[in-house]
């Protein structure tokens, strides 16, 4: 018996062709446009990241200014033109040095003392090189790439120079507060919460009005190494250093730091405790763990100081915890030390630190020694 051994007809063959290439050419759609929100997305994010470091840079400078002197031109005159019209703003920084800020197209310059330097281009690579965006295949990839990408360094850069200095005209210089607000304490409590950027200035006018204060010169040369204010930290901490009793802790460590500024081996944020030459076989390590305590585990710098009448007197030595909060101090001389958090101002601990010969003490900080639980050197307050 001879089975049915009919094919398809070429009308089902040509159909079921239509049908599979309907179906491939939609998923073909859908990739595309979800490959074209993925790339869209992260040219807006990056983007954005540069437009907050770029405006991060110029607002720093701004607080700390002496005084807005000229708003360049494309101020208040409607949109940015797509064509990158220019934007500026200059000002006298904190040292009397007039700075230029310049926005031209995507990109945001910074000229002081005929140095030019870009501060945020519209794409930055990994090793800081500018970088365009690679667009999504097709027409009109490119243009619908482009856009998101650029405008919002552009408009971000923009507003925040129209919202710090006015628009169109020269700002004034910083007022001085009333004469009823306590400018001292103000800036007293600005140290103390380690907000450097506020402290600055308020610690600068408060000098205005004590001109001898010893406290005030001091702080402010703590708060300038924060803020990566090398020069007038030297000057503060020469005049402390000048002005200081002989062996007190602002003199020593005026004296250690303008000694290390001096030699150039470290940064000056952390200069204002040296690490001396580690050169012993003791130790101590151990965790910062207090999440929502008054200061940030994270990169926290802490400092290790040896005591004044024992063998370790003299000694300093900086570490910064990790992401987690992990410290280790490591090949260091046995004996007695003083493990703060601040060599200024009233520090979360202030512990006396016992390290045997060829010992690493273990030793987590938290809310269990913090200064309210436990002080160990409470003549420090004097």
């Amino acid at each position: 018996m001879i089975r049915d051994q009919r094919g398809f007809t070429l009308a089902e063959i040509l159909v079921a062709a239509a049908v599979l290439s309907m179906m491939m050419a939609a998923l073909l759609i859908v990739q595309q446009q979800g490959q074209f929100a993925y790339i869209t997305g992260a040219a807006r994010v990056e983007t954005q990241q540069n437009a907050r470091w770029a405006l991060d840079a110029l607002t720093g400078e701004l607080r700390s200014a002496q005084g807005v002197t000229t708003v360049g031109a494309g101020c208040g005159t409607g949109p940015i033109p797509s064509g990158g019209g220019a934007s500026s703003i200059t000002f006298t920084d904190w040292a009397g040095t007039p700075v230029q800020y310049i926005l031209t197209g995507t990109n945001l310059q910074r000229i002081s003392g005929g140095t030019t330097t870009d501060i945020a281009p519209g794409q930055r690579a990994g090793d800081g090189r500018r970088r365009a965006p690679k667009p999504a295949r097709g027409a009109r990839g490119a243009s619908a790439l482009e856009e998101p990408a650029v405008k919002p360094l552009r408009l971000a850069v923009a507003l925040a120079l129209l919202a710090l200095a006015g628009c169109g005209r020269s700002a004034p210089a910083p007022t001085a507060a009333p004469a009823d607000v306590d400018v001292t304490a103000l800036a007293r409590a600005a140290f103390q919460r380690g907000d450097w950027t506020a402290a600055a200035p308020l610690l600068r006018q408060a000098l205005g009005k004590e001109p001898a204060s010893l406290e005030l010169h001091y702080y402010l040369a703590i708060t300038d190494t924060y803020l990566d204010l090398s020069d007038a930290a030297e000057q503060e901490f020469k005049w402390v250093l000048a002005n200081a009793r002989a062996g007190s802790e602002e003199a020593e460590t005026a004296r250690r730091w303008l000694a290390e500024r001096g030699g150039g081996v470290r940064k000056a944020r952390d200069a204002a405790a040296v690490d001396n030459s580690a050169t012993g076989t003791s130790g101590l390590s151990g965790q910062v763990n207090w999440p929502d305590g008054p200061v940030q585990t994270a990169r926290l710098q802490l400092f290790l100081q040896g005591i004044h009448g024992t063998p370790t007197a003299g000694s300093q030595y900086v570490r910064r915890a990790d992401e987690q909060g992990r410290f280790e101090f490591s090949k260091i001389p046995a004996g007695s030390y003083k493990l703060t958090n601040r060599v200024a101002g009233r520090p979360v601990w202030r512990l006396r630190v016992q390290i045997p010969p060829d010992e690493t003490v273990k030793l987590d900080l938290g809310p269990q020694n913090s200064l309210s639980a436990r002080d160990d050197f409470p003549k420090d307050e004097s």
